[in-house]
């Protein structure tokens, strides 16, 4: 978590998250989830294909997850969850959909990393954010969630926020779950 993201917030984002989780099937034909951080650094927590018919450990290796603080590396995250996190050989299914749920405040260490590689994730996956402190940098996370930002872009304290985040992940789609970073950052 990045320094911008208390503790009480950080615990925020994993208790959403692990509500999320404990709402879906997780198996080859069903949901697959992958987890990432990018505070101090991006990095894969675990992969689409690691826990693939279990439920129970993708539950315990979130819940395991510190708050670290540290710089946010938001653009490496987009970076890495396209380049290493959607490819088959980690578990993407072609005939899934992709879905990121983005835990942020916006803020990240280099903008232009950011701006740089959104497209292309964009072109991957239909990408949610959802904004976990009472600061945040809209203009940033506007530009990162998908389009109509309206419809992609929720606060983590909005009553709708829990209902929203459900139906995204227990549609036919492949979730995933990076950068819980400046939140899980």
């Amino acid at each position: 978590m990045s320094t911008s993201v208390n503790q009480s917030e950080y615990e925020k984002v994993k208790s959403l998250v692990l509500t999320t989780i404990s709402n879906i099937s997780i198996g080859p034909t069903a949901t697959n989830v992958a987890f990432m951080v990018f505070s101090g650094r991006a990095e894969v927590v675990f992969h689409l294909n690691t826990y693939i018919e279990n439920k129970t450990s993708v539950m315990e290796a979130i819940g395991s997850q510190a708050h670290t603080g540290g710089s946010t590396f938001l653009g490496d995250a987009i970076k890495l969850a396209t380049s290493d996190v959607f490819t088959e050989t980690n578990g993407d299914r072609p005939d899934a959909e992709n879905v990121v749920l983005l835990f942020t405040d916006g803020e990240s260490s280099a903008d232009e990393d950011v701006r740089s590689s959104i497209d292309e994730l964009k072109s991957k996956a239909e990408v949610f954010v959802v904004t976990v402190t009472a600061e945040v940098d809209n203009s940033t996370v506007d530009f990162v969630a998908s389009s109509p930002s309206l419809n992609h872009v929720f606060r983590i304290d909005a009553p709708e926020t829990a209902n929203i985040v459900r139906n995204v992940t227990t549609s036919e789609t492949c979730a995933t779950i990076p950068p819980v970073a400046n939140t899980a950052d």
